[in-house]
């Protein structure tokens, strides 16, 4: 009796044991595309971080806002990175706001700066400013901020027709 349904329905047995090959290919196929789907994008190395609390990063920012120099604070952390962009006013020298910068931790608790490497983004209002934006970094293993190289300020001529 087997053997008469296998005959009848040999077409039917080829299609599925088709699809179910094809399934278990498209399954390989995916793993190879996406080999980490359903993982966390950072794996394990942010366990027993200290997470940082709301109300830290508003201390943060309020504080640096204090300063005339200081016209916007923003605060991102992104894995064990904390990105602080801080915009200065169009008058502000690169030393001035190079202090801001550093003052970022003078901020934080110590479990945070323990925890997190530090970027401070500094740049202008003023989009005329080609000696801004610059960028300083603190890794959590170093005690203080490493900054880009201090361009000088290039006055573009302007050209006249003749």
């Amino acid at each position: 009796m087997d053997k008469k349904l296998f005959q009848k329905n040999k077409f039917t047995f080829f299609i599925i044991i088709f699809f179910f090959i094809m399934f278990i290919l498209l399954l390989q196929v995916k793993k190879l595309f996406f080999p980490d789907a359903g993982v966390a994008n950072y794996g394990d190395r942010l366990d027993g971080i200290v997470q940082i609390k709301e109300e830290e990063k508003v201390q943060l920012i309020t504080a640096l806002k204090e300063n005339e120099l200081v016209s916007n604070v923003v605060v991102d952390i992104s894995g064990r990175i904390l990105n602080v962009t801080i915009t200065v006013t169009k008058d502000t020298p690169i030393t001035e706001a190079k202090k801001v910068g550093e003052g970022t931790i003078n901020h934080l608790t110590e479990e945070t700066i323990r925890d997190y490497d530090i970027q401070v983004f500094m740049k202008k209002d003023e989009k005329e400013e080609n000696n801004f934006p610059i960028i300083g970094y603190k890794s959590k293993t170093t005690s203080g901020f490493t900054w880009t190289r201090d361009r000088e300020k290039k006055v573009e001529e302007e050209k006249i027709d003749e």
